[in-house]
């Protein structure tokens, strides 16, 4: 059996009495916290938070054992275990957990990374590169346990004295981040695949546009890709973003040999940016007219060499 760090979750100015908690709310915590763990285990070791099909992994069951030990008094705290995932990872022990701030898995859990990617969508947003839109999703979840009540609280401490809060408030800077944050597109993409260094499971695609994190589907398997390795190849698959509108990973459905001729999207990082700029030119200079809806409509059809002043012309018209 795998050592387990305790964490606690108190529940403040909720209605019901200290000490206790209904069965209702109590499952739906657990639930609830099992899936925000979960998606930030898959994110920052697969590179994407999402499990679309297929049983899970025995690395996955394993960081996800958690254990409740105890409910005390004050508000009503939930004692739970958790398993570090230096013992439950096996062969995944280089995720990408340095981009949470974390320098090491020692003494980490599954849901010390959940408290950490939290703490990072609500206390300094401008620096997140890989939180993705349905691990947001996932975090809107806790809204459910506050109804109307802006008093009421869930307060989670970690290892390495991790601490959040959340609360009405602190969802509300998640909904905005999730807002912002582009919805999966599909992709064509050509470049040279490589694998990523200190990682055992995730690929790199580089091109003339920069690097991008990519990792294959459930549908392709890793002896499919082996030949293609070091070559120029053209990938077809799912661009998924962070909330600065920028490729997070790619998720790679199919490769074949390099075609130029067949990518679109290539320009993928520079065409976000600029849909983004067209966006906030429009609100700074006062334009009518434009929309999300008419920007990501025309964005295909504006010559992408042009200036953002021509581009946002084109798009008021």
């Amino acid at each position: 059996m795998a050592n387990k760090a305790i964490h606690t979750i108190s529940l403040k100015n909720f209605e019901f009495a200290n000490g206790e908690i209904p069965f209702s709310v109590l499952s739906k915590i657990t639930e609830q916290l099992r899936k925000v763990s979960e998606g930030a285990l898959r994110l920052y070791i697969e590179g994407r938070s999402s499990n679309k099909r297929g049983r899970d992994p025995e690395w996955v069951e394993k960081s996800l054992d958690f254990t409740l030990s105890g409910i005390k008094k004050g508000s009503t705290i939930l004692e739970v275990k958790a398993p570090y995932l230096t013992e439950t990872l096996g062969n995944y022990q280089q995720p990408l957990y340095d981009e949470l701030g974390l320098d090491s898995l020692t003494n980490q859990t599954a849901i010390g990374l959940a408290i950490a990617a939290y703490e990072k969508a609500t206390e300094n947003p401008d620096s997140i590169d890989t939180l993705d839109k349905n691990l947001l999703k996932i975090m809107l979840g806790f809204n459910k346990f506050f109804g109307h009540d802006t008093k009421a609280s869930i307060n989670i401490n970690g290892t390495l004295k991790q601490k959040i809060k959340i609360a009405p408030n602190t969802l509300q800077k998640i909904k905005i981040l999730e807002e912002k944050t582009p919805a999966d597109q599909k992709i064509k993409i050509t470049g040279k695949l490589e694998m990523m260094k200190h990682s055992s499971n995730l690929l790199e695609l580089v091109n003339e546009n920069g690097k991008f994190k990519a990792h294959l589907s459930h549908d392709y398997s890793f002896e499919k890709a082996l030949p293609f390795f070091g070559k120029e190849i053209t990938c077809a698959g799912l661009a998924h973003f962070n909330p600065k509108g920028q490729i997070s990973s790619i998720e790679i459905n199919n490769i074949t040999a390099a075609d130029k001729s067949a990518s679109y999207f290539t320009n993928t990082s520079f065409a976000i940016q600029e849909k983004l700029d067209l966006t906030e030119l429009a609100v700074k200079q006062s334009y009518k007219g434009t929309t999300s809806a008419k920007i990501n409509m025309l964005i295909k059809e504006i010559d992408v060499d042009d200036d953002l002043e021509t581009l946002l012309q084109t798009l008021t018209a």
